[in-house]
């Protein structure tokens, strides 16, 4: 009987032992899951800050958009108020003008009267501008081969002698005469006058029809300054010696 008692205790004992297992397998798993729900906790907390700062960094760009919107606008509403203020006071002087206009009207007519009885004297020439001496001088007039003639305004459109006449009272006009040379072939069949002008600046040369031929210009990188010391007060419309040997290759690469 006493031997029976003690194989029945430690059966006893071995349940005992597999129960404590059995509850510390359940315990490491309780742990267990509950280390994977706080990193989940963490894992969602750290996915909320992204979304909040995502949210914020949209809302800040947004403002911005919207700011600079706002700016554009209020930029483009003050450039129209200022086009309109400058319309109107365009349209104010206009109005000022026209005004001005009607109460010398008697004046103007005049002076268009006098405009209309100007006339052209063409084959005279100008010899030099008249002044009057100053702290700076002013123009007077012209002196020409026909007489004197006051003004207050002198333009200079005398072409290749303009450098000259404007030296004449110490102004400095950059003009110089140049050679250029052309060449116009004999009659061509079919060669129309209405044919378009075309020019080839890797050949220096420019084309046109002239006389049912056709004209070929040149217009050479450097060209050949003529008369530097003064143009002759009679010359018009004359031809020039040729230096073949300065044009010849570019008579080449012309007509090639």
């Amino acid at each position: 009987m006493q031997l029976f008692g003690k194989r029945g205790g430690a059966r006893e004992m071995d349940q005992l032992r597999e129960r404590v297992t059995t509850l510390e397998a359940e315990l490491a798993a309780a742990r267990a899951d509950l280390v994977a729900a706080e990193q989940q906790n963490a894992a969602h907390a750290a996915l909320e800050g992204r979304r909040e700062g995502q949210l914020n960094e949209l809302m800040t760009l947004q403002n911005g958009s919207l700011k600079s919107a706002l700016s554009d606008i209020q930029g483009a509403l003050a450039g129209s108020v200022e086009s309109v203020k400058s319309t109107l006071e365009c349209a104010d002087t206009i109005r000022k003008d026209f005004a001005l206009l009607a109460g010398n009207s008697d004046q103007i007519s005049q002076e268009l009267t006098g405009l209309a009885s100007l006339s052209v004297e063409s084959g005279t020439s100008v010899q030099e501008m008249t002044t009057r001496a100053g702290q700076i001088s002013s123009v007077t007039g012209v002196r020409t081969a026909a007489g004197d003639v006051e003004c207050e305004v002198v333009v200079n459109a005398t072409g290749m002698w303009a450098r000259e006449l404007a030296a004449q009272s110490g102004l400095v006009v950059p003009n110089q005469a140049a050679e250029h040379y052309y060449l116009i072939t004999d009659a061509i069949e079919g060669m129309d006058p209405e044919a378009p002008i075309f020019e080839d600046p890797a050949a220096h040369g420019y084309y046109r029809e002239e006389g049912g031929g056709m004209m070929v210009g040149l217009f050479e990188p450097r060209a050949a300054a003529w008369k530097v010391e003064g143009i002759p007060r009679d010359f018009s419309f004359g031809t020039l010696q040729p230096d073949w040997d300065r044009m010849a290759p570019f008579v080449e690469t012309a007509m090639a």
